[in-house]
């Protein structure tokens, strides 16, 4: 799962799946933190407004996600878990580092989550 988790490199996630935890939560970074607040400060008039899932590289597959991370710049709850999960965390450690194996772990997951979901579907 850590590696499918990967796949918030790309994306987006509206307000509403977040902003909750905004303030509230204390593993984002304090201007990371501010800076969701003032962006997401007029969802509840505009439900569509999103924030980029990867704030630095939001359009392209990279482990750039996972550097983020220790840094508090996660968007999601679940992103949160994985790098203070210890479980999780030397995988999110082992990916921010080696981009290479993030990808080979993420192709390899996906492979097996598509083929699982095949099967269920018959």
């Amino acid at each position: 799962m850590v590696a499918l988790s990967g796949a918030h490199t790309i994306g987006f996630s509206h307000c509403k799946a977040f902003s909750s935890n905004i303030g509230n939560d204390t593993h984002y970074s304090p201007r990371f933190s501010q800076a969701l607040k003032q962006a997401c400060a007029d969802y509840p008039k505009n439900p569509t407004l999103f924030i980029f899932n990867d704030i630095m590289t939001p359009n392209k597959f990279d482990n750039l996600y996972y550097q983020n991370l220790p840094k508090g710049l996660g968007l999601l709850e679940s992103d949160h878990g994985l790098y203070n999960d210890p479980r999780t965390r030397p995988f999110v450690e082992l990916y921010a580092k080696d981009q290479n194996k993030f990808f080979q772990d993420f192709a390899e997951a996906k492979y097996l989550w598509d083929r699982d979901w095949e099967e269920r579907r018959d």
